[in-house]
């Protein structure tokens, strides 16, 4: 790998708001119900980008034996009304303690269409007290050609 590759990693990732962040509440309306993610018109972004990693900061308030969970499942679309899944069998996830986490989970992107959206439901095992903060972004890499990379060495940001 050269020193600009390693120097300028963002010229190779195109990250998207995949899910706005919300909060979920143990017994609330969002517990246990299927979040619709946002639509990604990857015409517009990045139509041959290969590969993603879904990546969902979660932070988990539970007490005692409560857990948190996650369930993730993609889908894909011609037109971004007519949706069908796409990739392989959704995505599970549960923690058993407080604190921030980070799921992420690989996704191949060959043979996606346009449109792409991630799905997510939250569920908390405990009723009334237990939360999470929440929200999903999917970053996409893997593009057929590489990017002109600008040596910023010397830059100040």
């Amino acid at each position: 790998m050269s020193i600009a590759r390693s120097r300028n990693v963002d010229a190779y990732l195109f990250g998207v708001n995949a899910l706005d962040p919300r909060s979920i509440l143990a017994g609330g309306g969002a517990d246990g119900v299927a979040q619709t993610g946002n639509t990604i018109n990857r015409g517009d972004l990045v139509q041959d980008a290969l590969s993603a990693s879904v990546m969902i900061p979660m932070t988990v308030n539970v007490s005692g034996s409560d857990t948190a969970a996650v369930v993730i499942d993609v889908e894909d679309s011609d037109d971004g009304s007519a949706w069908a899944n796409f990739g392989t069998a959704p995505a599970s996830v549960s923690f058993a303690v407080d604190g921030d986490h980070l799921v992420q989970h690989p996704l191949n992107l060959a043979g996606a269409r346009q449109y792409i959206r991630v799905n997510a439901t939250f569920t908390m095992s405990a009723g009334a007290t237990d939360t999470a903060e929440v929200a999903i972004v999917l970053v996409q890499s893997g593009f057929p050609e590489l990017p002109v990379t600008v040596d910023t060495s010397g830059d100040s940001f």
